[in-house]
């Protein structure tokens, strides 16, 4: 007869509780008061970081962990030490954990990420690094080799629309092939709408010689030009457009222009989501292209483009971006990095 089992742990679990006041005296917390019993069960949500390296130095293993925001977002310490923590359990390695930020904002975290007891020991401790782009001299990636890098120079220290020209420029003279020199071109127009109005520049880089061609063929300049709202609001945007917004403004249109530029910027970034997740995934499904097109957040698309090499397949990018409206057909997303 096999010899019956007990659960000790359960029966343990409920005397502790039972007489908690008295366990906490027992380890020897004297001066607390007992609130509340929590939930035991550590359910883990998934979670979805930027880019996570394997690198070697002198000899040893590490781990590169690299987050990109565009925005403040007042929890990304707490995050990165959670995804810090995740790596390294998994991995077995140490992380180096770098936040970095694509634009000025307000207000950025500080390391390290550290929690106390009430004596005033430390028990929960994450450091981390924090990149401003904005901070760094474009030379720093222009005058390298890396012309995957490049387009970021629209986002450093002194940029303008000159710069933005200058860098499109020298992608065009670049000896890569013409499908690289749409992708960087487009990535430059993408990443200088974040510190400057899209439809603008992209006039500006049409009317350049060198680069007409290239923007003339790109699907960027078919999206700024579509049509758009309503009929007073594409009559707008294309002229704001194909004639330059000044002239816009002095035919009584510039509501209708900014309400098109706004629009176009939103256009825009959904079709560069697009065309950077069919040459990751190869194909797209109908449902991927539905949930780009209805996605309303430009910050959570700019994020999904940047982050778009390190989406493993076609369900992690569902899962970053915003579950659709309501009433259209997808399927829901877990929660987002």
């Amino acid at each position: 007869m096999p010899e019956e089992r007990h659960d000790y742990d359960q029966a343990i679990k409920e005397m502790l509780l039972a007489g908690r006041d008295g366990v906490l005296r027992l380890i020897g917390l004297e001066h607390v008061v007992w609130v509340r019993e929590l939930e035991s069960e550590l359910v883990v949500p998934r979670r979805t970081a930027d880019l996570v390296w394997l690198i070697r130095v002198n000899g040893k293993f590490y781990i590169v962990h690299i987050e990109i925001q565009t925005v403040a977002d007042k929890a990304i310490a707490m995050r990165i030490a959670e995804y810090n923590a995740r790596i390294h359990f998994r991995e077995g390695l140490p992380v180096w954990s770098i936040v970095i930020y694509l634009k000025p904002t307000e207000a950025l975290p500080s390391s390290p990420y550290m929690t106390t007891l009430p004596d005033g020991r430390i028990n929960y401790h994450c450091d981390f690094d924090v990149v401003t782009l904005w901070t760094l001299p474009s030379a720093s990636v222009l005058e390298t080799p890396y012309t995957d890098l490049w387009p970021l120079a629209v986002l450093m220290a002194g940029t303008n629309a000159e710069r933005v020209v200058a860098v499109a420029r020298q992608i065009a003279t670049a000896p890569i092939t013409i499908e690289q020199q749409e992708k960087l071109e487009g990535l430059v127009v993408l990443f200088a709408g974040l510190r400057m109005p899209v439809a603008p520049l992209a006039h500006l880089l049409q009317e350049d010689t060198m680069l007409k061609d290239i923007f003339q063929h790109s699907s960027l300049r078919e999206l700024l030009i579509q049509e758009v709202g309503e009929e007073k609001l594409k009559e707008g945007f294309k002229q704001g457009f194909d004639q330059g917004i000044q002239q816009g403004i002095q035919q009584g249109m510039q509501q209708s222009i900014q309400q098109g530029i706004e629009q176009g910027q939103l256009l825009t970034l959904r079709q560069m989501v697009t065309l950077l997740a069919q040459q990751q995934f190869s194909d797209l499904s109908a449902v991927a292209r539905e949930r780009i097109a209805a996605c309303t957040d430009s910050v959570r698309l700019q994020d999904a483009a940047l982050a778009m090499a390190s989406f493993a397949d076609e369900a992690a990018l569902l899962a970053y971006l915003p579950a659709v409206p309501t009433g259209r057909a997808d399927s829901g997303g877990t929660e987002p990095a």
